[in-house]
């Protein structure tokens, strides 16, 4: 008989008719994706040797995590309570049934799912067969995640931004949920801050494409590209540069973009925010060197992350840019 069981609980049925795994949607556009779902149904028609349902449980298999993780389960012994074992921005629900009339189910709800919400989703229901062997089956849905265009999120936030202000015809509920969306699309754009002097620094996750982007993804956080002023700052950023991106060019990014430009008047190089003089440079060997085609301020990694021009509209390079808000 234990032979028996183990090979029961051995069997695996793919895409029967009596279980269904669905996500939806399928993509989530981070940052714009207000809500996700996913869900497991276990439908009492026969279609399978599961005879006697016991548990349902949703797990998940991601960059995050390289084994399944469980995320999720219900059980026959309390059928109403769908138990949720991670801590997650999630609304589980479930309901076992015993009729057989009646279908089963678990779903997880997602309120504005980040990354790590995608992945491979699996349901496994476990329970008894026809002669009171131990069953499981287990049927699989993948979710994708993409990052949207800067413009995009940008122009989603502007209109968040604008809702937002408009306090007076809005509930607090109304004002906490945009709130949140802006925080998210943040997430989305930006990487953890640090702070230096009383000011925040943050390095976007997106790379750098033009000034007037950059400098309007910072302004819409209420900050500006990142002005230099002095040596203990160039070292505070450069430090955090080789702590967050590192010093090999194994990485990927090639440099981060901060404020400077020249293309107003060449050699002379102003913030974009303030329009003053840089107060502070540390250039590379012969940098400058590229003329008018280089109009921007970049600090590149493969040397020790000191200054060099850049171009201000860039298709060539896998640069960031960094954001300064003065507190």
């Amino acid at each position: 008989m234990a032979f028996q069981i183990a090979l029961a609980l051995l069997f695996v049925a793919y895409g029967e008719a009596s279980f269904d795994v669905y996500a939806q949607p399928s993509q989530l556009n981070l940052g714009l994706t207000e809500s996700s779902i996913v869900n497991c149904t276990f439908f009492n028609n026969g279609a399978t040797n599961l005879n006697t349902l016991h548990t349902l449980t949703i797990s998940r298999l991601n960059s995050f995590n390289p084994a399944y993780v469980d995320i999720v389960t219900i059980d026959s012994t309390d059928p109403e309570y769908a138990r949720l074992l991670v801590s997650e921005n999630v609304k589980p629900s479930g309901r076992i049934y015993t009729e057989d009339e009646d279908d089963s189910f678990l779903s997880l709800r997602f309120r504005f799912p980040m990354g790590n919400q995608a992945g491979t989703y699996k349901c496994m229901a476990t329970g008894l067969d026809g002669i009171g062997n131990n069953i499981a089956i287990e049927d699989y849905a993948v979710v994708t995640s993409s990052v949207p265009t800067s413009d995009a999120l940008l122009t989603k936030i502007s209109e968040l931004d604008t809702r937002a202000q408009l306090t007076e015809e809005l509930h607090q509920s109304d004002l906490d949920r945009l709130n949140r969306k802006l925080t998210i699309m943040k997430d989305v754009l930006f990487s953890d801050t640090f702070v230096y002097n009383g000011n925040s620094y943050y390095l976007s996750r997106v790379h750098f494409s033009t000034d007037q982007e950059a400098t309007a993804a910072c302004s819409v956080f209420g900050g500006y590209l990142a002005e230099i002023d002095d040596q203990a700052e160039f070292n505070a950023i450069a430090d955090y540069f080789v702590r967050t991106i590192g010093t090999n060019l194994a990485g990927g990014v090639q440099g981060v973009v901060i404020s400077g430009t020249d293309e107003v008047r060449e050699g002379t190089w102003l913030y974009q925010f303030s329009g003053t003089q840089l107060a502070y440079t540390n250039w590379f060997g012969d940098e400058p060197n590229d003329g008018r085609r280089y109009n921007c301020l970049a600090l590149w990694k493969a040397n020790n992350y000191r200054m060099t021009d850049f171009p201000c509209l860039n298709t060539d390079y896998n640069a960031l840019y960094l954001c300064e808000t003065a507190h």
